[in-house]
């Protein structure tokens, strides 16, 4: 019996580590360095750039080092990685790849959950792609599904320079660029500050943000009494904003404010912080600054107040507060230039309200049968891959009971059950991914008439 168990344990890790290898479909060395931060509002079709990873510091690696489960399942992914996915190539047609995902999780959850989020993944590779946002990464069109936090939080910021210049409403947006100098006007003698002012607007316009963020610092630096700081210090804001540097162009507008400056170069101010504060996601701090937007303050400008209140509606309803953004946009001012789009805005609210979302707790209630609840999620494919794999696990438990196996059938009966709780989490998270996604492609549709 002794040897019988021996033999069941080692035909059973060898029979496992094939098994969930081959499931895990990922590239080989090309998986370990591929990652994503996709919020849940994101579009349904755009472009991913892949960043480098940032090193962890120490103290985290040594966290690392020290975690048995870590450097387990990176022991066995990265040799999965570097023998069955190299021969296999490029079959996972998910970001990031099943192998690299599971190194993701490993890495920054319990092995617990780690485990079922891992279970999870690989039941819906590769089925259901319908499901998921789409990209292009590596120059190939992948089906992105991070393990990244949801939206709402502030990630690392990338400091990604777009490929074309400035849009001229962008370029302008502050309202004090001077006009393009003539030959003529270049003949002229002009004083160095000047000078320099202008040549950081030119990079500016040519969408040359970081070199010009450095020629308005010098400004600053040599011409501390220089006319041009205000509006050097304004523009420099702006660059980090389109660089989306938003921290940094966050920190760059606070300091604007503490300042004696006009009511209008205020409300440029808290404008461009409140812009800042929306594309990183914190849509309280968004709303409060838009809403400390001067309104009828002499000096200020109406279009900024009007812009101000309408994205105040539309941080609402990012924050899926959707009763509360349908009354504001409806109560916007009759005789606003952006009526009709607070009106349309309005509308969505109502078709979001009425949105037929999937419940978690009855998901997770339904899957007790393995696949049932991917099959209410709307995931009829990944449904069967769920009912297959844990029908098999199951068979093979038994199976090997009836023929005596004992030792063979409980190790089976183990890991059988991790696969049937992965089944349970992640029905209750593909409930969760479902109305998510809903909830994004419905803001999507959302247009306030104008670009910031």
């Amino acid at each position: 019996m002794s040897c019988r168990w021996r033999g069941g344990a080692c035909v059973f890790l060898a029979a496992v580590m094939s098994v969930v290898l081959s499931l895990a479909a990922g590239e080989g060395e090309a998986a370990a360095a591929e990652s994503t931060n996709v919020g849940r509002s994101g579009p349904i079709s755009h472009t991913v750039s892949v960043d480098e990873r940032e090193p962890h510091s120490f103290e985290q690696s040594q966290r690392v080092l020290v975690a048995p489960h870590v450097v387990l399942s990176r022991w066995l992914v990265r040799y999965y990685q570097m023998t069955v996915g190299t021969a296999r190539g490029t079959v996972c047609p998910m970001h990031p790849h099943c192998s690299q995902y599971s190194l993701d999780v490993f890495a920054t959850h319990n092995p617990v959950r780690a485990w079922l989020m891992t279970c999870d993944r690989l039941m819906r590779c590769g089925v259901d792609l319908e499901r998921y946002p789409s990209g292009f990464v590596g120059g190939e069109i992948r089906w992105l599904d991070g393990g990244s936090p949801r939206s709402g939080s502030v990630g690392p910021e990338g400091r990604r320079r777009p490929s074309n210049p400035a849009a001229p409403d962008q370029a302008s947006e502050n309202g004090d660029i001077p006009a393009e100098r003539t030959p003529a006007d270049r003949a002229r003698p002009c004083s160095d500050d000047a000078d320099m002012y202008e040549f950081a607007e030119w990079l500016k316009q040519r969408g040359e943000y970081e070199r010009a963020v450095t020629e308005y610092l010098r400004l600053e630096f040599y011409y501390p009494a220089s006319n041009y700081i205000l509006m050097a210090r304004k523009s420099t804001c702006h660059c980090y904003y389109l660089m989306e540097s938003y921290g940094e162009a966050i920190a760059c507008g606070e300091s604007l404010l503490g300042q004696p400056i006009a009511c209008r170069d205020s409300n440029d101010v808290l404008f461009s912080i409140g812009t800042s504060e929306f594309r990183a996601g914190r849509y309280v701090m968004a709303r409060e600054r838009f809403g400390s937007i001067g309104r009828g303050d002499q000096g200020g400008d109406d279009e900024i107040v009007e812009k101000a209140v309408l994205l105040e509606c539309l941080s609402l309803a990012h924050m899926r507060e959707w009763v509360s953004a349908e009354r504001s946009f409806l109560g916007v001012s009759r005789g606003s230039r952006y009526e009709l789009q607070a009106v349309h805005c309005a509308r969505l609210c109502r078709e979001a309200c009425l949105l037929r979302r999937k419940n978690p707790t009855l998901a997770g209630f339904l899957a007790i049968a393995p696949g049932l609840g991917y099959l209410y999620d709307g995931y009829p494919r990944t449904a069967l891959s769920a009912f297959v794999i844990n029908g098999a696990f199951l068979w093979g438990t038994i199976e090997a009971n009836r023929k005596g196996q004992h030792g063979l059938g409980v190790l089976l009966g183990v890991v059988g059950l991790g696969w049937y709780a992965g089944n349970l989490y992640g029905s209750v998270s593909s409930a969760r991914r479902m109305n998510d996604k809903m909830e994004g492609d419905l803001l999507q549709k959302f247009d306030v008439g104008f670009r910031f």
